[in-house]
């Protein structure tokens, strides 16, 4: 009876979780996670994927003449009159090309093609050929302008917006600062190609330039980053996009996936079916031993967790997060120009701050509060007084608040914050 008796506990305990798991899963399942490494993957739906690029490129090129290949280059690219392609797309962190694609690609545009290589430097695979060999490496002819927010625009009169494509850079949804890259020769450069500057990093730094070689083009943009998902969510920068890929020539186009992992790494891209098991599932013996421990490893953990005594949980404190709350919200506000909500937002912030530090009550905007709080914390009254007047004008006003009264509000209560006691 008693064998019985444990054993039914044991089928209840494996089924409470096996539920438990399952219910884990579920509720990981809905929680919206971002990975915000810049992968450039054609098939990712990150921030930094390009998933939403080649969409894009589908409809602009033909469903028919666009292409997303995984082959080495000196196939894909080998019979290129044959297949009709004309264009080459690559977008990554870094090129990498070995000697066969090297030759291939040098000889796929020599023949008249295209090549639009998106990636913060010049494959020094190509330094040579391109006339760059007295340059030094490839990273002294880039320039790198560290900033969160930097703008873009064109050379070309009829592609020059007046008002800048302006990018951010954001890691888990706050801006941080980056490096953008934009292109420069250095004094040891005795022979250079023939460069046309065809876009710019303001003020006038080229990021994107077309290089001519035999009778077709090599055109590089040294922030591949624009291209991504998280940058073409918004209207402007499609547009941007729309002007750089315009460049290129209608035709069948390829674009190169293979090509942003070294060689080392290749065949896991190449045969994506073959996982790193692939071999150890394939063969008996190996595939029962290991099964064989994984059953053991979960029997452990099963009998282990019914002799041990279940973890009491720390229960932590409510914080509050008002002000964490209030601030977000203003800075949602501030992106949105609504400067009569982010007047309201920091006014919340200064009473919030008159509450913890002085203990007055400020139900009541009067005379009275502001006479306390400039004897409070000691700050003249007229400035004391300033405050609330900007506050009262912009709570009632019917007309939107512009930048620049946006501004003196806050001036006014940095003075305040700098000056009370």
């Amino acid at each position: 009876m008693k064998s019985k008796s444990k054993t039914g506990a044991f089928i209840t305990l494996g089924v409470a979780i096996c539920l438990l798991l399952g219910y884990l899963l579920y509720i990981n399942s809905k929680k919206i996670k971002f990975d915000w490494t810049e992968t450039y993957k054609q098939s990712s739906e990150e921030p930094y994927g390009t998933s939403l690029l080649t969409k894009l490129l589908v409809p602009y090129f033909g469903k028919g003449n666009f292409t997303v290949g995984n082959k080495a280059l000196s196939k894909a690219l080998s019979n290129s009159e044959q297949s009709g392609i004309k264009n080459y797309l690559f977008i990554g962190d870094r090129l990498f090309l070995g000697d066969a694609d090297t030759d291939t690609l040098l000889a796929f545009v020599e023949k008249g093609n295209n090549a639009f290589i998106a990636a913060p430097y010049i494959p020094h695979e190509l330094d040579n050929a391109l006339g760059f060999d007295s340059c030094g490496t490839s990273e002294s002819m880039t320039g790198i302008q560290t900033d969160s927010i930097i703008q873009l625009n064109f050379f070309h009169p009829d592609l020059c917006s007046s008002t800048p494509y302006e990018y951010r850079y954001a890691y888990k949804g706050v801006c941080t600062r980056y490096e953008w890259n934009y292109f420069i020769t250095n004094d040891t450069c005795r022979y250079l190609p023939a460069i046309q500057c065809l876009g710019y990093l303001q003020p006038e730094k080229p990021d994107f330039i077309r290089i001519a070689y035999g009778k077709g083009f090599f055109y590089f943009h040294f922030n591949p980053l624009v291209f991504t998902n998280y940058s073409l969510l918004e209207a402007p920068h499609l547009e941007y996009t729309g002007k750089v890929f315009s460049h290129l020539p209608p035709g069948k186009t390829y674009w190169d996936e293979l090509s942003r992992v070294p060689g080392p790494t290749r065949r896991e891209l190449q045969d994506p079916g073959k996982g790193p098991l692939h071999y150890l599932l394939s063969q008996e013996p190996i595939r029962w031993a290991w099964y064989t421990m994984l059953g053991l490893i979960l029997t452990y953990f099963l009998f282990r967790a019914m002799r041990r005594q279940r973890v009491i949980p720390v229960i932590l404190p409510n914080e509050n997060t008002s002000l964490e709350f209030v601030q977000t919200v203003g800075e949602l506000y501030y992106q949105q120009s609504d400067h009569q909500k982010l007047c309201m937002q920091k006014m919340k912030l200064f009473l919030l701050f008159i509450r913890n530090r002085y203990y007055l009550t400020t139900n009541q905007l009067n005379e009275a509060l502001i006479k306390a709080i400039a004897t409070k914390s000691q700050v003249a009254i007229e400035d004391v007084s300033k405050i609330f007047t900007l506050y009262a004008a912009y709570q009632n006003t019917v007309v939107a608040v512009d930048q620049g009264e946006l501004i003196a509000f806050h001036k006014a209560l940095e003075h305040f914050y700098r000056t009370c006691k």
